[in-house]
């Protein structure tokens, strides 16, 4: 069995645990992506230890190893070969500038999430929010630009993890127009 298929099956039993729990809270319309989540938390595990490293690993089903690194390394690499539809994963850390990371942490993360912390200053949280909107529009193709506002930045915060996931593609049974409704 490849790495891939052992992050895909640790995604799908934390998903429906996820599932178990949003779907309770919100149990209209409920869109989220437990793969975002995972890469997110992959990434986070990678600098934690004790308690917080042994829950990331229980709450998301995984024993974090080289294994599993290959495994969502493996995923980014072919959804970025998927053509039509159009899939685009994007992750972020951002970390305070008051936060010294470990060496090598932000090389790591670059070479398995394609992705890299960045230092912010959380004491402005307007210059703050104004960098993770921009990050956000950029990796959504201007979509979402508006994902935190400086009042959802607490001063003493140490770190923001973000996600982003840009979709198009084409449904192959389309909805009728005419039996939608905006809300």
């Amino acid at each position: 069995e490849c790495a891939g298929w052992e992050a895909v099956n640790a995604n799908n039993m934390f998903c429906r645990d996820l599932w178990k729990v949003l779907s309770a809270e919100a149990p209209d319309n409920l869109v989220f992506s437990p793969l975002g989540i995972s890469l997110v938390m992959g990434a986070l595990a990678e600098g934690a230890s004790g308690r917080t490293l042994r829950k990331i690993k229980e709450t998301m089903h995984f024993d974090y190893n080289s294994r599993r690194r290959a495994g969502h390394s493996e995923l980014l690499i072919s959804l970025g070969k998927v053509v039509n539809p159009i899939i685009s994963i994007a992750s972020r850390m951002f970390v305070s500038k008051l936060i010294t990371l470990l060496p090598g942490f932000t090389d790591h993360v670059m070479s398995t999430y394609s992705s890299s912390p960045l230092s912010v200053d959380f004491l402005d949280p307007i210059s703050t929010a104004r960098t993770i909107n921009a990050w956000s529009a950029s990796s959504t193709r201007g979509l979402i630009s508006n994902l935190i506002e400086p009042d959802e930045i607490h001063p003493d915060a140490k770190l923001i993890l973000a996600n982003a996931i840009y979709f198009k593609g084409t449904w192959e049974a389309e909805f009728d127009l005419e039996m939608t409704t905006p809300d």
